[in-house]
Order: structure tokens, then sequence, then C-alpha cells
């Protein structure tokens, strides 16, 4: 009994369970709703609980990691933040609780040092789930309305004022962007993502193995799967999806590996890119979003003057973009507004409008959701540039330790992950500026636990160990 419910395979569930979790809840009874909707968090807080047992114990030994300091002085500024603003206790708490629940991950791993057992295990669980909703996917643009029916969470749901879920509104036309059971299609989008950059991190390791026959028959495997996740991938039509995995292949591609195959593909694109937005009468600058678009469009419109015209005059991502620094953060520039207060998870869900209208700021895009659409200037507004330094600190020192395992490790699974946790440090990154996906749970979880793997493979090798 107790090795099924061990701390790894607790992390087991929950990366095969998240991408299942929002069409699970819509099945949810009301009675049960809270329950199923905090179970996973409460299993993270538990795995918190029981590391530390385990550290007071020393039945493990504590690991240094460089996170440390930053995210101890990352909790201090917001500490600091709600006594300066004087934000409400539970606002403050919420907000705090939404920037670090999944970066709580990120050490639960790196101190229980999951075996190479866990790891394997892990991708398999990943590759399975992944191929499950990239099928989905397909099937759902085939069938089209009655899938999406079946498959979208569209009822808002609330408990004692707290928003609990928003409910996904579906203002495309059917078929058209793919979900699977993630809810979003951007998510979808960035789960599958998420894959394909662990898909070519192994095919490039692979392809470094002396055993020829045993390289193409590992790579057969990496290959169909790529191919059966790719239509899915690109159906989600999620730009931030797109721009985030080609990112973060070329980082690992080219910068990391010197792969001149990526860069000639890239400028090719580029070309053909610039080709299209010079001669086409359906691209250019008066691209907008509509509920039909096709794939080039949908890329295309993302650079549309008409589109970034409609974002700010419309409360969009941009006019936040604007008024973050220019009010929000000008307001108070090294600690912010205060955490819960501004642009992320926890002011949209308490529907905590305070400084929004101190600030003489619509309440969010549309100027009722609460959220901004990008959790880097969420995090700057309401944590203050000092806030803000300290998180990129956290993110900057992930994607050196990965670099670093990547560097000095001769096993080609840690290489292969360390090599996809580069990259998808840096697709997520770029995606945290369209949108809080440091706080969405089928990223954030899957980002730092990824983190704390390579982290612990890093401290396994006596060659670099890690210090503060």
């Amino acid at each position: 009994m107790f090795s099924i419910i061990s701390p790894q395979n607790i992390l087991l569930f929950l990366a095969a369970y998240l991408p299942f979790e929002p069409f699970l809840l819509k099945l949810c009874p009301d009675a049960l709703y809270v329950v199923a909707r905090y179970l996973p968090e409460l299993l993270i807080y538990g795995l918190v609980i029981y590391v530390g047992i385990l550290l007071w114990q020393k039945k493990i030994q504590y690991r240094s990691s460089p996170l440390v300091i930053p995210f101890v002085l990352l909790l201090c500024v917001a500490s600091s933040s709600m006594i300066v603003n004087q934000t409400p206790l539970e606002v403050g708490l919420l907000g705090i609780r939404q920037m670090i629940r999944f970066l709580l991950v990120y050490f639960i791993v790196m101190l229980l040092a999951p075996s190479r057992a866990f790891i394997q295990k892990f991708l398999v669980i990943l590759f399975s789930v992944a191929l499950f909703q990239g099928l989905l996917g397909i099937a759902q643009s085939f069938i089209g309305t009655s899938l999406d029916t079946f498959l979208i969470p569209s009822a808002a749901k609330s408990f004692a004022g707290y928003q609990l879920t928003q409910g996904v509104q579906q203002f495309w036309e059917a078929g058209q962007r793919v979900t699977g059971t993630l809810g979003r299609y951007d998510q979808l989008g960035i789960f599958l993502g998420m894959i394909l950059l662990i898909i070519a991190a192994l095919l490039y390791e692979n392809s470094k193995i002396q055993n020829v026959k045993k390289a193409i028959i590992h790579n057969s495997y990496f290959i169909i799967l790529a191919i059966a996740l790719l239509p899915s991938f690109l159906l989600s039509y999620s730009r931030a999806a797109w721009f985030g995995t080609l990112l973060g292949l070329f980082v690992t591609g080219y910068i990391i590996n010197k792969d001149k195959k990526i860069l000639y593909a890239g400028l090719t694109f580029l070309c053909l890119g610039m080709a299209y937005i010079g001669y086409s009468t359906v691209s250019g600058k008066y691209l907008i979003d509509v509920p039909n678009q096709n794939l080039a469009q949908r890329f295309f419109e993302a650079f549309s003057y008409e589109r970034w015209k409609g974002e700010y005059d419309g409360l969009g991502r941009l006019y936040f973009a604007v008024h973050t620094p220019a009010t929000v953060v000008a307001s108070s520039p090294l600690v912010g507004v205060g955490p819960g207060s501004y642009g992320g998870g926890a002011v949209a869900a308490l529907h905590y409008t305070v400084k929004y209208d101190e600030l003489g700021l619509p309440f969010g895009i549309y100027g009722t959701d609460g959220y901004i659409d990008n959790n880097w200037f969420s995090l700057w507004g309401e944590l203050g540039t000092l806030g803000l330094i300290l998180y990129f600190f956290l993110i900057a020192f992930i994607f050196i330790e990965a670099r670093q395992l990547y560097r000095y490790s001769e096993d080609p699974l840690t290489r292969s992950l360390a090599l996809a946790g580069m990259g998808i440090i840096v697709a997520v990154s770029f995606q945290a500026l369209l949108a809080t996906y440091f706080e969405v749970r089928t990223v954030g979880f899957y980002l730092w636990l990824i983190a704390g793997i390579v982290a612990s493979q890093k401290i396994s090798n006596k060659q670099f160990p890690i210090s503060n």
C-alpha cells in the first residue's frame, strides 16, 4: 500500500492526471467539485510536508540549490509588498500561492532525487498521454460540434465568492481549434509542444549513439510519435504554442547543437513569411482574428497592424503591456501593488478590483476578466522590479542547471532530458508573455517537474556539485 502512494508515484499520478483534469472536472458533481479541483494542489502541499519530515528525520540528505536564495528573497519581497500595500491577508496569500505552488514541485523532486526508473516511467506517461491527446485532437477536427460540446468545459464554477474556474467560451468555429481534454486550444498546443521538444532532444542524442542499428530503431518510434502529434499541435491554432516551440527548437537545435539545418529552415521560413505578407491579399496589416481562419492567416495575423490596434483599443494584452510599466509599476516601482492584486489568476478568481480602481485602469482584458494575459508583467505589477528580477533569476538558474548537466553528462537519456529542459524553459518563458502560463497546471507543473529532475541529476553527478 505504501509503495503505491509513494511520493514518486504521486508525482507520476499528477503527470498523468492533469491533462485530463478540465474534462474530468466537467463531469464532477457540484458537491465534490471543490475537493476535486484542489486535490492535485493538496497532494503537492502534502509532498512538501512529507519531504520536510524526511529531512527533519535525516532520512534524506539536504541538497543545496542555487534557487534557494532567490526563492526565499521572492517570498520576502511578496510579504513586504503585502505590508506596504496593506493587501488583505487572504488576497496576498492566494496571490503568493498562485506564484509558487508549482515551483514547490522543483524542490520536492530535487530533494527526493528520483531514480532513472522514475524518469523512464515519467517519459512513458507523457508520451502515452500526448499520443491520446493528439489522436483525440484529430478526431475533434473531423467530428466538430458534438465532440467540442462534449469536451470543452463551458460552465464557470464558484464557491463562497471565489471563482474556481472561469469556463471556456468557444469563440471559434466548431472543430477548427482542437482542445483535447485540456479545455483550451492553447493549453493543448503548449502541452504537445513540450512533448515535441522532448522528442527532438531524444532524436538529437540518439543520433550520437555509435550503434547505428539501435539508434535507427529508437528514433523510428520517436519520429512516428512526432508525426502523430504534429496535426493536433498545428490544429490547436495556438500561436503561443507555435512560436514558443519554434524558439525552443532554435535554441536547442542551433544555439546548443550548432545544427545549421535549423538555421537554414528558419531563414527559409522567414523569407517565405515575408513574401506572404508582402504579396498575399489575405494577410498583411489588415488581418484580424476571426472564427474561421486557415493556418497561414492565423500565424501571420500575429504581425498584423490591425490586430495590434484592436488589442490596444479593445483593452487586450497590448493595452496592459503599455500600462503595466507606465501606470502600475510607476506607482510602486520596487515592490509592486501587492500579490493577488494585479493581472494574475488570484485577482481574477477573487474579483479584487481595488488596485485597478485606484490606478484608473479597467479590470483586466476586456475590462472584466482581471487577467492581463502576460505572466511576466503580472509579476512585475504585483511584486515590482525586485520581484520580477528574482523570478527571472529562478528561471535563469534552472536553464543554467540544464545547460551544465547537458555539457558534462555522458548518459544519453540524461542529456536528452537536459536538452529538452532548456528548450521547454525558453518556450514557456516566451509563452508567459502571452498569458499567465506559469500558473497553468498543464504548463507550470511540467516545467518545474522537469527542472527538478534535471537538478537532481546534476547534483548526483559529482563532477559539478551545486552550491548556493
